[in-house]
C-alpha cells in the first residue's frame, strides 16, 4: 500500500494536522489500467480526496488517516475527468 502525506493548519486554532492517505494496491492497479501516466493521476486523486475531506470536516486532530479503495478512486477519477472536460 502506498502512502501520501501532507499537513494542514487550521486558520483559527493554528493546529496542524498530518494527513495520511493510503492507496490500496488494487486501487492503484485500477488507475494503472485506465491511464498511461498513472502516478500523476493517483496524485491528483489524492489531492481531490484531501480537498473533499476538508470540505466535509473529516480532517481533525493531530493525525488523520484515510485509505482510498478501488471504488473511491474510480469516483475521484470520474470527478477529475469531468473537471478536466469543463476546462477544455
Amino acid at each position: 500500500m502506498d502512502c501520501y502525506e501532507t499537513s494542514s493548519q487550521d486558520p483559527v486554532s493554528k493546529q496542524v494536522t498530518t494527513i495520511r492517505v493510503n492507496i490500496a494496491k488494487n486501487a492503484r492497479k485500477t488507475i494503472e489500467e485506465l491511464v498511461e501516466n498513472s502516478e500523476e493521476m493517483i496524485r491528483r486523486c489524492v489531492w481531490r480526496f484531501v480537498a473533499l475531506k476538508h470540505e466535509d470536516g473529516s480532517i481533525k486532530g493531530d493525525v488523520a488517516n484515510f485509505t482510498i479503495e478501488p471504488g473511491k478512486i474510480l469516483e475521484l477519477f470520474r470527478d477529475l475527468r469531468n473537471i478536466d472536460s469543463k476546462k477544455n
